[in-house]
């Protein structure tokens, strides 16, 4: 069962009088609001929401509105729609391009599993004897716009792969050692792992919004926004065998780990044409490296963490000569989820400039030469 506990703390009063002074409304003026929704259940880890919003100013000092009986005069007075803490005036700005939980939380799990590779040989070695037959075919086009594209995809399936694990493989004893260090403190009592998985931000402004209409008196207020968005992932990796292991046991299979020593699924899957442009839009990839077995692991729920925080920066204006308290506000969302199993999930990312030149050379090399 799911609880909701709401809290929200004022910043003095506003009051309207008629122009006879006559008090005829006294009002609160919102300070700041706290709320926070969580699951009443044993253990720790589920679901959450947190909400904390601070307000800055943005009241009217006093003034007067003239002209009949109906004439008013308002003192530190906020007005109607920012003193309601759920108006929709408030809140965040849309983040785009923001990865879903199941997506976050397979790359979690691949970054963080013990038996992830620093580098898959048996993939690496598959992926060499593609390099010669690249070179030989448009080798006699190298000045040529085809030839060009050609020396991109060598460059980015080839050249780069095999420098990054030529670098890696100079590494070959720290990362082994780093590894083994791993394991053993996976055998004497788990490991938790937590990783930056994305962030991102948007920006609006200026946003004119009226933040009171009535009564002879409208109030404009223009807001300028800031959204930043911050995920993030926890998880705790377990020994399927919490026995005992000798040293040399856990440096094999530390051996066996870094260098991607088996033919599982994930190494099917990077043999298989075309599987890296799944993997730009899914996480099949992932599912599968977190789902490498080579030193007998296996983890716990998957927590996704995100923090939104939206600045607001107001302005209030519509009546000459009133004085305004300059503001805004500050909004602040957390929210953690709980997976316990991973799907596989597909998502259109907003491809990079590296990805759009993959896909602009494979489009030139596939290209048919239209006949004169």
């Amino acid at each position: 069962m799911s609880r909701t506990r709401t809290q929200t703390n004022y910043a003095g009063n506003g009051t309207k009088y008629n122009l006879q002074d006559v008090l005829l409304a006294t009002v609160q003026n919102l300070g700041s609001q706290d709320s926070i929704t969580d699951l009443v259940a044993a253990g720790d880890g589920h679901d959450l929401d947190i909400t904390h919003r601070t307000v800055r100013g943005m009241v009217i000092e006093e003034v007067a509105t003239t002209g009949s009986i109906s004439g008013r005069k308002w003192k530190n007075w906020m007005p109607d729609r920012i003193r309601n803490p759920s108006d929709s005036l408030y809140g965040h700005l849309i983040v785009t391009d923001k990865p879903t939980d199941a997506i976050l939380a397979a790359d979690l799990l691949a970054r963080t599993n013990p038996s992830r590779p620093v580098v898959d040989l048996p993939v690496a070695i598959y992926e060499l004897r593609e390099i010669p037959d690249l070179l030989k075919k448009e080798g006699d086009k190298l000045f040529s716009v085809r030839g060009l594209a050609t020396g991109n995809l060598v460059n980015q399936f080839a050249l780069k792969p095999l420098i990054s694990d030529l670098t890696n493989l100079l590494n070959f004893s720290d990362e082994v050692e780093k590894r083994q260090r791993e394991l053993e403190r996976l055998h004497a009592g788990g490991l938790k792992r937590k990783r930056e998985l994305w962030s991102g931000s948007n920006s609006a402004g200026p946003i004119d919004i009226i933040a009171q209409s009535g009564d002879k008196l409208t109030i404009h207020m223009i807001n300028h926004k800031v959204t930043q968005c911050k995920i993030s992932g926890f998880v705790k990796w377990f020994p399927q065998d919490p026995g005992f292991m000798k040293s040399s046991e856990l440096r094999a299979q530390a051996r066996r780990a870094v260098l991607g020593l088996t033919i599982d699924k994930s190494t099917a899957w990077n043999a298989i044409p075309w599987s890296w442009l799944v993997d730009w839009c899914s996480n099949v990839g992932d599912i599968l490296i977190a789902n490498r077995n080579i030193v007998g692991a296996t983890h716990g729920q998957v927590q996704i963490m995100t923090q939104t925080t939206t600045t607001c920066d107001s302005t209030l204006t519509g009546i000459s000569g009133a004085k305004y308290s300059p503001g805004g506000y500050t909004e602040t969302t957390k929210r953690r989820r709980s997976i316990v199993h991973v799907p596989v999930d597909v998502q259109l990312p907003v491809l990079s400039f590296s990805q759009l030149s993959i896909l602009g050379s494979i489009g030139v090399t596939r290209r048919v030469p239209r006949s004169l």
